[in-house]
């Protein structure tokens, strides 16, 4: 083995030839085989010895110490977590190792030192974004630039209302006292040339029952995407309208890719097209319900409140919300039930029942006086149990009966023997 292990030597001791020291192939000691002399123990040879106190003294000296052969502890003590000098390295139970400030440029850094450096970093970054904000707001002229370095000299600097318009001559047509547009152009489906005021806006008095629907509109163009809003005075009752604007043709309405049916343009509302090319194409949604009467609303129907209704309605008393201690829109005791999930029972005729609590448990109950099948008031979700039946009749029940067949939505009960005065009642608990 490498290192401070001993290698074995043959030496001859009173005629016989020995290893020294006796170690290992790999150089480790061994303590032999005590019940087998031809296997002694390893001897630890001075050399190796000596080797070892060598080391041992150089180590202590290159930290700082004093090698002697009477203190157990002297190595132990060369070692340290305070940054001392000529001290082996220690760390503490955090595993942090401390070391002296640096000098010299591969020396360690210590946080205190990089924090030191990063804040001085950030003080010159911050300095030296403040002047330069404080330079480019300065308005004073710090460079101080000239008005000649400028060209200020070259400045016409006679005020605006003493120059004269030179060469008004040149001006064509009526640009030098124009109040209109020389040529009239079409503004999305008006023609303005700048001296009129125009809007796109109609009035359609047309009747209901004609289909050419016409209206006028100063200064309306019909070109591709001309835009005209019009209001009309009755409701068009013919199908397939068409819409003649300013005398500039008959085109038919559409209205989400069709030709408008009868009734949607309503009396007296405001609808806005625009030409495509072909066909005005309706702007925007229309409604096209034109009922504005109602009757009587019903249990099954929409409609307006009866005025026996509205009586009763009138005649509630306003009460306060319900607690548990203290009755209101219900009982305190129902409001109590509510609070702890609770739901009573609800009667189906005089003959069955049920209760239902809020986790879904459902006990149901009837009873029945002629025939073999029950269906329960309320089918179940899950599964359901009969708790038991009984027979009450004048005469006892007979033997065999029994429910039978039961599911989800009811039962059959098979009679042992048949009495047509029997009266079965049952209870069945499930969810």
């Amino acid at each position: 083995m490498a290192g401070m292990f001993p290698t074995n030597k043959e030496i001859t001791v009173f005629g016989n030839t020995i290893r020294f020291p006796g170690v290992t192939e790999d150089g480790e000691y061994t303590n032999g085989d005590f019940n087998n002399p031809a296997t002694p123990p390893s001897y630890i040879d001075a050399e190796t010895q000596n080797l070892i106190l060598h080391n041992l003294n150089n180590l202590i000296a290159q930290l700082g110490g004093t090698a002697n052969n009477t203190d157990k502890d002297q190595l132990a003590a060369l070692f340290t977590v305070a940054a001392t000098a000529l001290r082996g390295v220690q760390r503490d139970s955090r595993g942090r190792a401390k070391v002296a400030a640096p000098l010299e440029d591969d020396d360690i850094a210590r946080k205190a030192e990089i924090d030191a450096e990063a804040k001085t970093r950030s003080d010159d970054d911050i300095a030296i974004s403040t002047s330069l904000s404080n330079h480019t707001h300065n308005k004073d002229n710090p460079h101080g630039v000239t008005k000649a370095q400028v060209g200020l000299g070259n400045v016409d600097n006679t005020a605006d209302k003493d120059k004269s318009v030179k060469s008004a001559a040149t001006c064509s047509g009526n640009a030098a006292s124009a109040t209109k547009w020389q040529t009239a152009r079409n503004i999305n489906g008006m023609s303005v040339q700048g001296d009129t005021d125009r809007v796109n806006y109609a009035v359609c008095s047309t009747a209901a029952g004609t289909q050419a629907k016409a209206c006028d509109c100063a200064g309306f163009a019909l070109v591709t995407g001309a835009e005209i809003t019009v209001k009309f005075k009755n409701t068009n009752t013919q199908a397939n309208p068409t819409l003649n604007v300013n005398g500039t043709g008959a085109k038919v309405i559409y209205y989400r890719g069709a030709a408008i049916a009868a009734g949607n343009l309503a009396a007296n509302r405001t609808y806005t097209f625009r030409y495509n090319g072909t066909q005005y194409e309706l702007v925007g949604d229309i409604n096209t319900d034109t009922n504005t009467t109602y009757s009587n609303a019903t249990q099954f129907a929409n409609g307006l409140m009866s005025a026996a209704d509205k009586k009763k309605l009138d005649g509630i008393t306003t009460y306060s919300e319900a607690t548990a201690s203290a009755a209101g829109l219900m009982s305190a005791t129902d409001k109590s039930r509510l609070n702890n999930n609770y739901v009573t029972a609800s009667n189906f005729g005089s003959s069955s029942g049920y209760i239902k609590y809020s986790n879904g448990l459902l006990l149901q109950w009837g009873a029945i006086t002629s025939g073999a099948s029950v269906v329960f008031p309320i089918a179940y979700k899950t599964a359901c149990f009969p708790i038991g039946d009984w027979i009450c009749t004048n005469t006892p029940g007979e033997a065999g009966d029994h429910m039978a067949s039961y599911s989800l939505t009811g039962f059959t009960y098979v009679y042992g023997v048949p009495n047509a005065n029997s009266k079965i009642t049952w209870i069945v608990i499930g969810y």
